[in-house]
């Protein structure tokens, strides 16, 4: 009875705690007053169609069709390494884009601007949503990776598994569209910019 006692107990505590690092985390390693220029300088720019062509999962039925066992072996390791880079620049990408959204959304409060605020937060829905995904995904791919290398002798991953996780370059889409529907009113340079960068 008190060791029952005890797990109901302790299962709170310990995802309360958890919680209340993660947010802990999160303010304390996040830049204040990040604006759109200092976005569109610190993000990288992703080539969508490459990222979707890697991470498709019909690659994986057109590799196993036209390439032998060994040969879509190494394929595929290659092909995981190219999607941790992209999820990689992803995910930092998301990280700026979230303490632009942070900002924006603090400017917007105190302005009183209702349509900045609410674009705000989708911005920043959108960017920790990428962001957790990512990190998921990359845990999940470097996984792969390491049993790949561990167990050679075994089949590849198929990448239909990261598709059944989430969609994220959906997120990150609709993050980059934020955003710039937030740099949109600094004017068509700051917007331009941004654009390019993302």
């Amino acid at each position: 009875m008190n060791s029952e006692m005890l797990h109901f107990l302790l299962l709170p505590c310990v995802v309360i705690g958890l919680t209340v690092f993660g947010l802990f985390c999160l303010r304390m390693y996040r830049f204040s007053n990040f604006t759109v220029d200092e976005a569109s300088s610190h993000c990288i720019k992703i080539n969508y169609f490459r990222v979707r062509n890697t991470l498709h999962p019909d690659q994986d039925t057109h590799l196993i069709n036209t390439l032998s066992p060994h040969r879509f072996r190494l394929f595929q390791r290659k092909r995981i390494g190219l999607s941790v880079e992209f999820l990689e620049r992803m995910t930092r990408n998301a990280r700026f884009l979230r303490y632009m959204g942070w900002n924006e959304l603090h400017l917007s409060i105190q302005s009183r601007d209702r349509q900045s605020r609410i674009t705000s937060q989708k911005l920043l829905v959108a960017a920790i949503s990428c962001q957790a995904l990512g990190f998921a995904l990359l845990v999940k791919l470097h996984l792969w990776m390491f049993r790949m290398a561990l167990l050679p002798f075994i089949t590849p991953p198929n990448f239909a598994d990261l598709v059944r996780s989430g969609n994220l370059l959906y997120l990150y889409w609709r993050a980059r569209k934020s955003a710039l529907s937030l740099a949109r009113k600094y004017g068509d340079d700051v917007y331009t910019r941004l654009a390019e960068a993302l």
